[in-house]
């Protein structure tokens, strides 16, 4: 039978899985960035402090764990995982982070099917870690074109068929308590077909080989990695596509999350969230990230709006209920737009919802339903806070 301990870290681990899996390329990207480590690690860290003798020094073998877990988007409908979950201690340090490694597979019923291994190795007492993730994926999706005004075209809705492949490693140095900074070099691989309408795509590439490099810097002060209360969350990333081997032209990518957390009333939290990226150079437009999705304008099709930069702002009052029960109202707005020149705020696109969660240990079930632009919205099943 399972114990309790190896039940915890299923549970840990397939919380975050879930709340970043069921994504096209755009997404895939972050889907074991600092987040999962971060979530991961602090929730095991409590575990092991509260049972101390669960938990020897000399004990560095891998402990593997079995996983399962069952979630639903409006892009992907149910989605079900399977995979396993190991931890072990990189030598006989106790006060270093257990170091972790995870593969799953994951299938839904529109059609995706996707496969990722990801992992942490931290160094002696956990002054640094090595972050890698491998992941492959095929999808059926559909496309809209690009820009504002191919989005709000209902009848622009075109099926296609996505595959990626796509490799990376950090070496996250851990500065202070903090904050932490990381270089970091990846490969990608894309490709686009069967299009119901080709021309929204003709003036558009279908696929993309190539290696980029980068690095992010991340200040976190948050109480909590699972459901903060007070803090902020800052993280500046940069990626570069260099000229080399497969690619003809270099390009750019810039991204800034800014995330604010503040007590209200008895019981209330309000959360604030703004995301901006930006591209620059001959970027091909499935690695630009849309509106939609989980954890930003939701209720939007993950997909449907995109263009060259993205900017995104919204509110979220957490407030909980009674005991385990809890719930969330959320308004916000998002803009996509070729350039800041061209950027029209007429075409600003609102967001707003409500929520229901229920705490399950040491993470949170949620059951959101998101409304956008002229009746647009979804329902979406997972864990954890949408940011």
């Amino acid at each position: 039978m399972m114990g309790g301990r190896n039940i915890f870290r299923a549970i840990c681990i397939i919380s975050v899985l879930i709340s970043g899996i069921s994504v096209s390329y755009a997404q895939i990207r972050e889907t074991f960035d600092s987040i999962y480590y971060k979530s991961v690690s602090a929730s095991v860290e409590r575990y092991i402090r509260k049972h101390p003798n669960r938990f020897k020094p000399d004990q560095n073998k891998l402990k593997v764990t079995p996983m399962a877990a069952i979630n639903y988007t409006q892009e992907d409908g149910i989605g079900f995982f399977i995979g396993i979950a190991g931890q072990y201690r990189n030598g006989f340090d106790t006060l270093a982070p257990l170091s972790n490694i995870t593969a799953i597979g994951y299938a839904s019923t529109k059609g995706s099917l996707k496969v990722a291994v990801a992992g942490a190795n931290y160094t002696s007492g956990g002054r640094s870690r090595l972050e890698y993730r491998a992941s492959s994926f095929i999808d059926d999706r559909y496309f809209w074109g690009i820009g504002y005004e191919n989005g709000t075209n209902s009848t622009n809705r075109s099926f296609f068929t996505e595959t990626g492949v796509g490799i990376g490693a950090a070496y996250r140095f851990i500065i202070s308590r903090n904050l932490n900074l990381a270089p970091l070099i990846g490969f990608d691989y894309y490709k686009a077909s069967s299009f119901t309408y080709e021309h929204l795509v003709k003036d558009y590439p279908l696929g993309y080989t190539g290696f980029h490099i980068g690095a992010d810097i991340v200040f976190d002060t948050k109480d909590s990695q699972i459901s903060p209360t007070k803090g902020v969350y800052l993280k500046l990333k940069q990626k570069i596509h260099p000229r080399l081997f497969f690619q003809t032209s270099p390009f750019y990518q810039t991204a800034i999350t800014a995330d604010f957390f503040f007590k209200g009333w008895k019981g209330a939290v309000f959360a604030v969230d703004i995301f901006s990226e930006s591209n620059y150079g001959d970027s091909p437009w499935f690695i630009w990230t849309p509106v939609g999705g989980d954890t930003r304008m939701r209720g939007y099709y993950y997909g449907r709006y995109r263009d060259r930069n993205t900017l995104i702002a919204q509110i979220e009052l957490r407030q909980k209920i009674y005991k385990y029960h809890g719930a969330v109202l959320w308004g916000g707005a998002g803009n996509i737009f070729p350039s800041y020149r061209e950027m029209d705020l007429k075409q600003t696109l609102p967001n707003y919802g409500i929520g229901y969660r229920f705490e399950l240990g040491p993470l949170l079930f949620k059951l959101d339903a998101g409304f956008g632009r002229k009746g647009e919205w979804s329902i979406l099943a997972g864990f954890n806070h949408a940011f």
